[in-house]
């Protein structure tokens, strides 16, 4: 009697637990967590619009003008208003050609030590070089512009897919995947004519007596895929493989559900089916599928990579938090633009927005370093545009020493076009680096140091290095093409100088204070108030190191840079 009495109190026990902690954890993530969610998809929605300016100016999607869809640097090359200014430099050209021809003519008959190497024939090949070398400077702009927009358009493209490369992208199904949804669906109809259908004894054993079938798909990429096929009208289609999907994604393949458990996931979706299987007359399979980016000339925005690395470790399904991917059945609809990270109900169904589940503190802090990396690098691209823009107008000038030079000058603005040019390149792939760099280091497959506060500033340093190197990376690459005048022409279009010291300091307070918010609520939370204190230092000091502040006092406190004699 008593054992009997016992079972029935921690039955009640149990219930009442459950039920204190669904009603704790419905009021949280309606107003804190929701609060959170909100703040971060302002956040994104900053580095989407950021993102499109970027996407822009560096070539890998074109604009509007004039009614047509064009890259923006071709926008002012082939403006009529440059082209005919060029044509004015190219009079000029021209005519500067002669006259230097001339002079080297001169010097040449007059070289009675005979310094000048170069016979009459060559100076006078040097003057139908320049000139033609002037006259076709158009088509061989055409040519570049054509040639890097095309460029440009490849390694995003490669850099978009790295994560789906070795994934299908089409399925057709056999037989036997067609039999295997037969009996998954022939047990929901079943289960569904049960009156209590709706518990979760029901729906859980349910779910257990379709598992093994359920899990045979999914390890035969039936499921690696979203199912959302619409009609004329936009109405969405619910198939065969759409319906199984949404329940093989709610809970793990591989263990029974304990048949007394909410599992709120599995709850959902089952009774969806339930509903589909007892309502829809029209259920039909799909045939095959195949997978298609919304995303415009196949490019991710940051806002997605972003969102998607702060989940992680926050799927429902905890099948997919072990090595995570960008592109797995979780994520993939978010990371192709099938589902929408704007939009509550998609995430909420996916997801968990609690502070365990989802990394807030990641999102916060890249959000904040991506933006002024991104403002760097527009202006960056600004400075390429306006640089190749007066490269190409002061051609004929430089080319028209040829006769005299024999074509040193030519050589040296041939390299300083090619860096505008090409570095330009070293950005974005360095942008895309950083997109792969990131996953890794958040992972938490990861663990530098069994210390969660060593670990977590670790971390930091390894994302803020990141996204330090990412402003200065096009250098990296147009170095191996620079001489002289090439590194004067990176310099020319270097704009991450700009305010370094200032931003570097708001940049790294932000983050810190962020890691310090969710820090400080975590220790007040575990009643571990000496390590505030801690934090709260080591976060002054790494305000001050960032800032630059530190550096500039040891400076005018020891001396401004005088030697000790002199101080």
């Amino acid at each position: 009697m008593l054992d009997a009495l016992q079972d029935l109190g921690n039955t009640i026990s149990d219930a009442m637990g459950e039920a204190v902690s669904s009603a704790v954890s419905y009021v949280l993530d309606n107003t804190i967590y929701r609060l959170f969610y909100y703040i971060s998809i302002a956040l994104c929605k900053i580095i989407y619009y950021l993102d499109t300016l970027y996407q822009a100016f560096t070539g890998q999607k074109q604009v509007m003008y004039d009614g047509d869809r064009i890259f923006l640097i071709n926008v002012f090359f082939q403006n009529q208003t440059v082209t005919n200014a060029y044509w004015g430099m190219a009079i000029i050209g021209v005519v500067l050609s002669f006259a230097f021809a001339i002079i080297a003519v001169i010097r040449r008959m007059f070289d009675l030590r005979d310094k000048d190497q170069r016979s009459m024939g060559q100076i006078l090949g040097s003057l139908g070089k320049t000139i033609l070398t002037i006259l076709s400077m158009n088509l061989i702009m055409v040519a570049v512009l054509n040639g890097t927009n095309l460029l440009m358009q490849q390694i995003s493209y490669v850099f978009n897919n790295a994560d789906s490369f070795d994934k299908k992208s089409s399925i057709v199904y056999t037989d036997e995947q067609y039999a295997t949804m037969g009996r998954c669906l022939n047990t929901l109809g079943n289960y569904a004519l049960n009156d209590s259908s709706n518990s979760r004894y029901n729906v859980n054993a349910c779910f257990n007596a379709m598992r093994a079938d359920l899990d045979y798909l999914r390890r035969q990429g039936v499921f690696d895929f979203y199912y959302k096929t619409v009609d004329k009208d936009g109405n969405e289609i619910i198939t065969w493989q759409s319906l199984l999907q949404s329940i093989a994604n709610s809970a793990s393949l591989t263990q029974d559900l304990k048949a007394d458990v909410y599992y709120e996931s599995v709850q959902k979706a089952m009774e969806n089916a339930f509903k589909v299987i007892r309502t829809n007359t029209n259920l039909r399979p799909l045939s095959e599928y195949k997978r298609t980016m919304k995303s415009e000339d196949y490019q991710v925005s940051l806002d997605r990579y972003l969102f998607l690395m702060a989940t992680l470790e926050g799927a429902r399904n905890e099948v997919y938090n072990r090595n995570p991917s960008l592109t797995d059945p979780i994520r993939g609809p978010f990371y192709y633009g099938e589902k929408d990270i704007y939009s509550f109900d998609q995430v909420y169904e996916d997801f968990y927005i609690s502070i365990a589940g989802f990394n807030y503190l990641i999102l916060w802090a890249m959000s904040i370093a991506l933006v002024w990396d991104l403002g760097v690098i527009l202006f960056s691209c600004v400075a390429r545009i306006f640089n190749m823009l007066l490269l190409y107008l002061i051609a004929p000038l430089v080319f028209a020493a040829e006769p005299l030079d024999d074509g040193a000058k030519r050589k040296q603005w041939t390299v300083a076009f090619l860096v505008q040019s090409l570095g330009i390149f070293g950005t974005v792939i360095a942008m895309r680096v950083l997109m792969l760099f990131i996953p890794v280091v958040i992972s938490g497959n990861l663990v530098i140091s069994e210390n969660i506060i060593i670990d977590l500033f670790a971390k930091v340093i390894l994302l803020l290095g990141g996204f330090e190197v990412v402003k200065k990376a096009s250098g990296l690459i147009t170095g191996i093409l620079a001489d002289s005048a090439g590194w004067q022409s990176i310099q020319a279009g270097d704009m991450s100088h700009r305010g370094n010291m200032l931003v570097g300091g708001f940049k790294g307070l932000a983050t810190l204070g962020t890691i310090g918010a969710l820090s400080t609520v975590k220790n007040i939370a575990t009643g571990n108030f000496s390590q505030i204190g801690s934090d709260a230092k080591s976060a002054g000091s790494q305000f001050l190191q960032s800032s630059g502040i530190n550096e500039l006092a040891s400076r005018q406190g020891g001396g401004g840079g005088l030697p000790p004699s002199q101080r």
